[in-house]
């Protein structure tokens, strides 16, 4: 049987599920075609900006099917001071369950967060032209098109390029 929007339950990002955050994350990773990177860093690094979004009350959630993470999102200031208005909003959901309403539940979540957070004015994020259903998410919540970063990324003799998108709030 399929599982439908309401099997799954939105949290605020836990250290209990970590472990289960940082096998996801490894998943989408292995995809190669969604996320900067291919493979992940490892627990204790991932568990470490983790603990930084719950330390600072940043928006972080994690999807939840049963006690499986199966999808993520995060909103992170920049570093710098001086960008420190400007966020970045990370997320990715495991193959089997996307398209099923977790994308959208994540976003209007971090979203809603985010705009309690002191400071932050534009959220900012980044994803590949040829990922269609998330550029129609984003576009869904209102975020605007900045432009395209030609041969972003080369993977395997593959160029990427990525579309830069941005919210303000």
């Amino acid at each position: 049987m399929a599982e439908l929007e309401s099997d799954f339950k939105i949290i605020y990002v836990e250290e209990s599920y970590f472990k289960s955050f940082h096998s996801t994350l490894t998943n989408v990773a292995a995809e190669g075609i969604y996320l900067e990177m291919i493979e992940p860093p490892s627990l204790e690094k991932v568990s470490f900006f983790q603990k930084k979004l719950i330390d600072n009350k940043l928006p972080g959630y994690y999807a939840l099917s049963g006690n499986q993470v199966v999808g993520w999102i995060d909103i992170f200031p920049k570093e710098f001071a001086h960008h420190q208005h400007r966020a970045s909003l990370g997320m990715g959901i495991l193959k089997e369950h996307r398209g099923k309403g977790l994308g959208s539940r994540l976003i209007e979540k971090a979203l809603e967060h985010v705009r309690t957070v002191p400071g932050i004015e534009k959220v900012e994020l980044t994803v590949y032209t040829s990922n269609a259903p998330a550029i129609k998410l984003y576009k869904k919540f209102g975020f605007k098109n900045i432009g395209i970063n030609h041969k972003y990324r080369k993977v395997n003799g593959q160029y990427f390029d990525a579309l830069s998108m941005e919210l303000f709030i």
